[in-house]
């Protein structure tokens, strides 16, 4: 491939899917806990996310966000980690639905998890 090319090859990934949040506590299990780290979570997102390719080679990303405060926030983290890349997002907003929350539930030898989301 000619390096000065300007044509743009296909992604060999495309990401599509709903990003949840992700609540999880700091200082105690989930039943007891006062602090908690809000974060991202989805099977898309997990994939998407170190499956990206070295900056500026592409690797779209569709995620569904939902227009309230967390799916701002996981629109705005998305975005920032697909800057850093250099790849491509589109983030599809949505009035009807509320963002999905997961909040995991660690343990000492395995965590829980609890989904709260339409669908």
């Amino acid at each position: 491939m000619n390096s000065s090319s300007s044509l743009r090859t296909a992604p060999e990934i495309v990401c599509i899917g709903e990003t949840m949040a992700l609540i999880t506590p700091t200082d105690a299990r989930l039943a007891s806990a006062a602090q908690a780290s809000i974060g991202l979570a989805g099977a898309e997102s997990n994939v998407d996310r170190p499956a990206s390719p070295p900056p500026g080679t592409g690797s779209p990303g569709l995620h569904a966000s939902e227009s309230d405060p967390l799916g701002d926030r996981v629109a705005s983290e998305l975005g920032c980690f697909r800057a850093r890349r250099g790849v491509e997002l589109w983030v599809e907003r949505d009035d009807a639905a509320p963002t999905g929350v997961m909040f995991k539930d660690p343990g000492v030898e395995s965590s829980s998890v609890y989904y709260y989301r339409r669908g």
